[in-house]
């Protein structure tokens, strides 16, 4: 059995667990959101929206860049067999994020009387900008804990206290609130609840179920060195979904806000499946590196990509296709969001089509360049947005946004394949990338003549784009005969089999 191989198999039983957590979280996010779309007025939805951007926004900043570069270096240190190196890189992680993750929601709950009176000029939003600063620390704990789980490749933890525990939580109360009638503030105030105690749940599991005894040496300084610039980049590659809001909160009413933020949290799904599988393929290509394995770094970067893309491909076609009827199971009064829908698909899509060039980045320690990557793409994000939102409101910022994600994608995978010769690319990939969006548009229009634009035709169209999709790819022959036993045995695993 080939390296390679063994470890794409365990990415794939890594990557099938946490893209069930990714998967239920975006659904229960989505579920989430339409409850509170359907249960508060369009202003109300936007003030809770806002909120959560610009907590979002400051959860990079806390989290110091530490949860990916804690993840790098426990597979790096893995691969060479160091133990007490793994000890020491987890034990000085957890003497600096509790620190980082208090400091930021004291900042944000000092930030909100500024915010809420002079800079949004509403007076609503103080209370929910006060409240979401605790979801911020707590958000912070939740993503160092995961980041050490990933590091050792240890999925359930990560799927239980980051991804499900919160959300379902937050589900329950706040079907409860709606039933009630409660406003808005109510629902900052559990929301913010529920990831608090998922936060102090998985900081009891990690100290339960990892011993922290043993040999070590402070590494706290090296940390952060590697780290700065990865917090660089996630500040800025942050703030190219998420500055957006912001703006459009300065310059327009939070009825606008909440227009584009349904198309824009719709669209923000579709990495769930990219994401899922990220969790293991980051510290076994840290591992390649430690071995200075190029030749395995092509191979599982291709078939990676292969696999998320065959995947992710039905529901992004899906969400370019039928964008008015996805926008309708949040209330009609979001129809009109289909063209910033459609956009910002295009936008969170390109790193599925293009590969995880990023993270790569991270693997090869070449931090830096990534930092400069997402300072380019900030800069031409935010004078985008800034000037076109006056004029063109929601559907400018989504244009903003296509665009510097787009530059994004491409420099990360120019870089990758100029430093390695690493990219997706050959012959059947690009067939299927050609030809299944040409199916599928074939499909919507026969769906459309014969069902019209109903609800009801989505729900046609999701087994008819896998299919198209998936039928495609095996005819191209880009699901190899190991592949498809394998996936055969799993699924006999799955439902009975012996």
């Amino acid at each position: 059995m080939s390296r390679t191989g063994s470890d794409m198999r365990a990415i794939a039983r890594g990557g099938a667990l946490n893209i069930f957590g990714e998967g239920g979280k975006a659904v229960l996010m989505t579920v989430i959101l339409l409850l509170l779309a359907r249960s508060v007025t369009k202003e109300e939805y936007g003030i809770f929206t806002l909120a959560q951007v610009l907590a979002l926004m400051l959860i990079p900043i806390g989290g110091l860049g530490l949860s990916r570069t804690i993840s790098r270096h426990i597979g790096y240190y893995q691969a060479l067999g160091d133990r007490k190196m793994v000890n020491s890189v987890i034990r000085s992680s957890i003497h600096i994020w509790p620190i980082s993750a208090v400091a930021i929601s004291l900042l944000f709950f000092a930030l909100s009387v500024p915010l809420g009176h002079y800079v949004f000029r509403h007076e609503d939003y103080l209370p929910n900008f006060q409240m979401f600063s605790i979801y911020v620390g707590a958000n912070i704990v939740s993503q160092q804990v995961g980041g050490i789980f990933r590091g050792l490749r240890e999925v359930k933890p990560k799927i239980y206290f980051v991804d499900l525990m919160p959300r379902v939580l937050a589900l329950g109360i706040f079907a409860v609130l709606a039933y009630q009638g409660a406003p808005i503030l109510m629902y900052s105030t559990a929301y913010a609840m529920c990831f608090t105690a998922s936060a102090v749940m998985s900081i009891f599991y990690l100290l339960r179920h990892y011993s922290l005894s043993g040999a070590w040496i402070p590494t706290h300084m090296a940390l952060l060195a590697f780290s700065l610039p990865v917090l660089v980049q996630e500040i800025f590659f942050t703030s190219n979904s998420k500055l957006s809001v912001l703006i459009l909160g300065i310059f327009v009413d939070p009825a606008t806000v909440a227009s584009y933020t349904v198309a824009q949290k719709i669209a923000a799904r579709i990495p769930f499946i990219n994401q899922g599988m990220l969790f293991i393929f980051l510290p076994i290509l840290s591992g390649y590196m430690a071995r200075k394995d190029t030749e395995a770094m092509r191979k599982i970067y291709a078939r990676f990509t292969k696999w998320v893309i065959l995947l992710a491909l039905p529901g992004i076609l899906l969400l370019l296709l039928f964008p008015v009827q996805v926008l309708a199971l949040f209330g009609d009064k979001y129809r009109s969001s289909w063209s910033i829908l459609i956009l910002l698909t295009i936008a969170h899509s390109w790193s599925t089509f293009l590969g995880p060039a990023g993270p790569t980045i991270i693997a090869m320690g070449r931090v830096r360049m990534l930092m400069l990557f997402a300072l380019l793409t900030a800069a031409v994000n935010v004078s985008l947005n800034v000037a076109l939102i006056p004029a063109y409101g929601g559907l400018g910022s989504a244009i903003a946004t296509v665009t510097a994600l787009g530059i994004y994608a491409f420099l990360t995978l120019g870089y990758v394949y100029r430093r390695a010769r690493i990219h997706p690319f050959n012959r059947d990939y690009v067939r299927l990338l050609v030809h299944s969006p040409g199916l599928c548009f074939l499909e919507h229009l026969l769906i459309v003549q014969y069902m019209g634009t109903s609800i009801l035709s989505l729900a046609v169209a999701v087994p008819a784009f896998m299919a198209t999709v998936w039928g495609l790819a095996l005819l191209l022959g880009l699901i190899t005969g190991s592949e498809r036993r394998a996936v055969m045995r799993r699924l006999h695993g799955m439902f009975g089999g012996r």
